[in-house]
């Protein structure tokens, strides 16, 4: 309460007026809106990235067989020399 008797709300939005609290609404729906877009976009991406990633597992598979093979062949060939050589 100030000297004139006027009291005020304890909560500050209840000190807007009606058009104040409708921008402010409005101001808040658009940064959500524009807040849910990115997030689409962003699942949308992984999507992308994921399914990107399955078309390569194959390839991924193949190399991982290659070296194994190579390091297999490696110490088949080096393995019964001594050491330090």
């Amino acid at each position: 309460m100030n000297d004139e008797g006027t009291t005020y709300p304890r909560d500050p939005l209840l000190a807007y007026k009606k058009p104040q609290l409708v921008e402010r609404l409005r101001k808040a729906q658009q940064q959500f809106a524009v807040q849910a877009e990115a997030g689409v976009r962003r699942e949308a991406r992984i999507a992308e990235l994921e399914a990107r990633l399955a078309e390569l597992e194959p390839y991924r598979t193949f190399v991982e067989h290659m070296r194994t093979q190579m390091q297999r062949e490696e110490r088949g060939r080096f393995g019964d020399l001594p050491p330090g050589i």
